[in-house]
């Protein structure tokens, strides 16, 4: 198996484990914590992941690039880690203590001092974590077991610890201190990789690039978090909780589809460095099926399933988050597309402009469109501006990234990919005729919809990612044999 094929695997892996410790712990937080407290830590992590975001300044995006060009030589690589690093530490310190300042200064931020102050402390440990140099380097083994070994303890000390809606500051903590021990396994690994060097340091030459993609960024978090923020302001924070555990499910499926970008990125950016266009093409290309083969039934099982999966994950006081997921599904297909055309083609093109341009208009069609229908219709609102945001932005992305390589959309492939998914309708209807179990019609829901799903894939397309799928099978049974 190719190196690729094993980091796309391993960052799956990594994806995995966000998407499985969520579903395990997300059904026993959602039912003690309650509405009113999931919306309070919603609220309070979008607020100060903008101050994380400021403090990043685009270095986990330009970070993992710059660092895929130059990770076969160590003297640059040494020289690039020391300057990223402090550009990182002085943004970090000074965002620090603007976000300190707010939290005592602003009432409805002092109400909550406790759980903001644990939020602000992510701006510190997300300053030490270098993440961007691991996923530059291309350590997605490391990245992978690191994140699923730091997150069972505090998922254990959860299920000890938090019995009542009064612990969710004890909740929050565990989060932080899973954070805390990935930054530490992190510089424990690095500090073998590289070294600070502070010799013929050069900080200047970062910042032209570094602030476009900051700028870039920045705007990406800013829009996605905007809903929340915007609900909390003109709405209430049971409101945002609904809304919360709606998106929650959507963005735990869109991390399968970030997780093959995570992999790409560095490695597009290695070939445009050795000019391999051909192969660029090639990688691009296979992304782009891949992206359409998950996104699809999983967007219409999402749909379709949303019903069971609240129940099952947030319990009967989240029913009204049920309509909210099903307007926010389609988002997952028009994230995994706007991914393969923005991330991982115009990012590592340099093409900063036009990522710019296009989550500068993300931002700003998020704050219209949420002030406008989350303040008329509530939650529903916001899903409904979050969805017409996405689309637009997808269609932008696509105009900005035609230009570049030959790359286009495989209309017949898309089409047949909707009609397989289809037929989960009668399927899903059939299983809920059988039995009223939630647990039993997501089950039997999932067996029947993927069996027939992946059945017509090999019959009708052969499509690429089935049979190396069936290839990688075959042959791990030969070797047992």
């Amino acid at each position: 198996m190719s190196q690729l094929k094993k980091n796309v695997l391993y960052s799956l892996t990594l994806t995995f484990s966000r998407f499985f410790f969520p579903i395990i712990t997300y059904p026993y937080i959602s039912r003690v914590l309650g509405p009113d407290k999931i919306g309070i830590l919603n609220f309070s992590e979008n607020y100060s992941n903008y101050f994380v975001v400021l403090a990043a300044l685009g270095i986990p995006l330009y970070g993992v690039r710059e660092i895929a060009k130059i990770k076969h030589k160590p003297h640059l690589l040494n020289k690039t880690f020391t300057e990223i690093s402090i550009i990182h530490l002085i943004s970090s310190l000074l965002c620090l203590a603007f976000y300190t300042i707010s939290i005592f200064t602003i009432p409805s931020l002092h109400e909550q001092l406790g759980i903001n102050l644990l939020f602000g402390a992510n701006i510190l440990i997300n300053l030490v974590s270098f993440e961007w140099f691991l996923i530059g380097i291309e350590k997605f083994k490391l990245i992978a077991l690191r994140s699923m070994i730091t997150k069972l303890i505090p998922i254990v000390l959860m299920f000890v610890l938090v019995k009542d809606e009064g612990d969710y500051i004890i909740y929050q903590s565990l989060n932080t201190l899973a954070f805390l021990l990935n930054a530490v396994i992190n510089i424990a690994n690095i500090s073998r990789i590289t070294t600070i060097s502070f010799k013929e340091v050069n900080i200047k030459r970062h910042l032209p690039p570094l602030f476009t993609v900051f700028f870039s960024g920045a705007f990406i978090h800013f829009y996605s978090m905007m809903d929340s923020l915007v609900l909390g302001f003109v709405s209430n924070y049971k409101a945002v909780g609904f809304y919360a555990t709606a998106i929650k499910l959507n963005k735990m499926i869109c991390m399968v589809i970030a997780s093959v970008g995570n992999v790409l990125v560095p490695r597009i950016s290695n070939l445009i460095a050795l000019n391999d266009t051909d192969q660029i093409e090639s990688v691009l290309r296979k992304s782009l099926l891949f992206t359409i083969f998950l996104t699809v039934p999983l967007a219409a099982g999402l749909y379709l399933l949303s019903p069971e999966l609240i129940f099952i994950l947030a319990g009967n006081d989240f029913e009204q988050s049920i309509k909210a997921s099903q307007i926010l599904s389609p988002i997952i297909i028009l994230m995994g597309l706007s991914n393969v055309f923005g991330i991982q083609l115009l990012l590592p093109y340099a093409r900063e402009k036009e990522l710019l341009k296009i989550f500068l208009t993300g931002t700003a069609l998020s704050l219209f469109l949420n002030l406008i229908l989350a303040k008329s219709y509530g939650y529903l609102g916001s899903s409904t501006a979050t969805l017409l945001t996405e689309l637009i932005l997808t269609a932008i992305t696509f105009y900005f990234a035609k230009d570049i390589i030959k790359l286009s959309l495989p209309w017949k492939y898309f089409l047949g990919c909707i009609l397989f998914s289809l037929l989960f309708f009668p399927l899903i209807h059939f299983i809920r005729e059988m039995t009223e179990d939630h647990i039993s019609i997501l089950l039997y829901s999932l067996i029947s919809c993927s069996s027939v799903y992946v059945g017509l894939q090999v019959l009708f397309f052969r499509h690429y990612f089935v049979d190396e799928l069936l290839t990688f099978l075959r042959t791990m049974l030969l070797k047992k044999n």
